[in-house]
This record gives C-alpha cells, structure tokens and sequence, in this order.
C-alpha cells in the first residue's frame, strides 16, 4: 500500500472533524490516517492509529503498543503502512 493510494474523505467523527483515510489489509488490520482538524497533526504531518476487525483502536501490535502515532511525516506514515501490511494474519 503506497501512501499515495489513500483516498482521503472528511472524517464522520464530528469531534475530530478534519480528513481521515482508512484502508483494511488482507491480514484484517486497518489503518486509519487522519489530516488536521483535532488529529495529532500539524504543518502537513498525520496521525495514524491501528484498526481492529470492528473498527476499534487496537494497540496491541508492535507500530501502535505506544499510543497512536502523531506527527508523522507522508514517509513515516508509508513505513508504517508497510508494517502493518507485514503483520500476521489477525
């Protein structure tokens, strides 16, 4: 998955407003990329987090255990993209 790919729409959590792009991998995770708004982000960076089969914030893999990742940089966020495309299946 190349950053690039990511479909950014307006988010429909009203308290975070901004743009959000998610993608499901084929191993069940989902990554969920916000831009502005109430994210993690500023001066071009995005927050990105790690989604489970329902859609809920999952830190159990080794990208998210820390929290979500804040001001990330478009490179960052394509190294996590390939991180989370290398998990095991969930």
């Amino acid at each position: 998955m190349q950053f690039s790919e990511l479909e950014f729409k307006k988010c429909p959590d009203y308290m975070i407003a901004g743009l959000q792009a998610l993608h499901t991998f084929p191993n069940g995770y989902t990554a969920s990329v916000l831009y502005g708004g109430k994210a993690y982000t500023t001066n071009g960076t995005y927050e990105m987090a790690v989604l489970d089969k329902d859609m809920e914030l999952d830190y159990s893999t080794p990208i998210t255990e820390g929290g979500v990742l804040a001001y990330q940089t478009k490179e960052e966020i394509q190294q996590a993209l390939y991180a989370i495309e290398a998990l095991p299946q969930k």
